[in-house]
C-alpha cells in the first residue's frame, strides 16, 4: 500500500511538471510569435487598393508614403502579329524610385521574401520604357492549341508580389506590391492579375518582409496558447 501511494506521489508530480513545463514552452512561443510580429510589422504601413465593381481588372499608381508624388505607375501594352500576340502589363519608376528586375522584367517575390538593400535575386534598377511587371500570349485562332499561360507577377506558378524602393531624403524605405485577380471580375478566368495592396517600411534602411506576418503570427499566438489551456484542463 505504501508502494501505491508513494507511486501516485510521484505521478502527480511528474504531471505536475509536466504541465508547468508545457506551460512556460506554451508562454515562451507565444512571446516569440508575438514578439517577431511587433519587430516585423509594427513600423509597415499597408494600403488595400479597391476598384470599382465588376472591373476586370485595376493597375493604380502608388504613392506609397502619402506625399502627393507618384512611385510607381502601370500600363497596358498589346503587341501582335499574324497568329496572336501577347499583352504586358509595364511598370513606370520615379526618379526617387527603384524595382526589384531581373533581366528584362519584374522579379516575382514570394510570401517570406525579404526585400532590402542586398537581394538575393535580381538587382535594384529604375524601371525603364518596358519593365514587364507579366505577360499573357493569345492567339487569333479560337482552335486548339491553345495559347501559353502568362509569365510573371501575380500568374499562376510565379509569386505574386514586386519588390520596390523609394529615396525620402537620403535614405531608401522599402516596400511591396502585391498582384492578383479581382474578386468582383466578371471574366471567366483570372487572367489580368492587378494592384491589390502595397506596403512599406517606415523606418529608413531597414528589409521587410514579403508580406509581414502580423495575423498568421497573432493565430498562432492563440493557438498556442489555446493548446496550453486545452491540455492542462485535460490533464487536472
Amino acid at each position: 500500500v505504501r508502494h501505491v501511494r508513494a507511486h501516485g506521489r510521484y505521478y502527480r508530480h511528474q504531471m505536475k511538471l509536466r504541465i508547468q513545463i508545457q506551460g512556460i514552452c506554451a508562454v515562451w512561443l507565444s512571446g516569440l510569435v508575438l514578439g517577431f510580429t511587433g519587430a516585423a510589422s509594427a513600423d509597415v504601413i499597408r494600403q488595400t487598393v479597391s476598384y470599382p465593381p465588376y472591373a476586370l481588372g485595376g493597375w493604380a499608381s502608388i504613392d506609397f508614403d502619402g506625399d502627393g508624388a507618384l512611385d510607381l505607375s502601370f500600363d497596358i501594352e498589346g503587341i501582335n502579329w499574324e497568329s496572336g500576340g501577347v499583352i504586358l502589363l509595364n511598370v513606370h519608376s520615379s526618379q526617387t524610385t527603384d524595382v526589384l528586375l531581373q533581366d528584362w522584367g519584374v522579379l516575382p517575390l514570394q510570401m517570406g521574401d525579404p526585400v532590402s538593400l542586398t537581394p538575393v535575386m535580381g538587382q535594384w534598377e529604375a524601371s525603364g520604357l518596358r519593365s514587364s511587371v507579366w505577360s499573357k500570349s493569345f492567339s487569333s485562332f479560337p482552335e486548339p492549341p491553345p495559347p501559353p499561360s502568362g509569365q510573371g507577377v501575380g500568374m499562376p506558378g510565379y509569386g505574386d508580389f514586386m519588390g520596390a524602393r523609394f529615396l525620402s531624403g537620403t535614405d531608401w524605405h522599402y516596400g511591396w506590391v502585391r498582384f492578383g485577380p479581382l474578386d468582383s471580375s466578371p471574366a471567366p478566368e483570372p487572367g489580368w492579375p492587378s494592384v491589390l495592396e502595397y506596403a512599406y517600411e517606415t523606418f529608413p534602411n531597414t528589409p521587410i518582409l514579403v508580406p509581414e506576418p502580423s495575423a498568421c503570427a497573432l493565430i498562432l499566438s492563440g493557438c498556442a496558447l489555446l493548446w496550453f489551456y486545452v491540455r492542462q484542463k485535460g490533464m487536472a
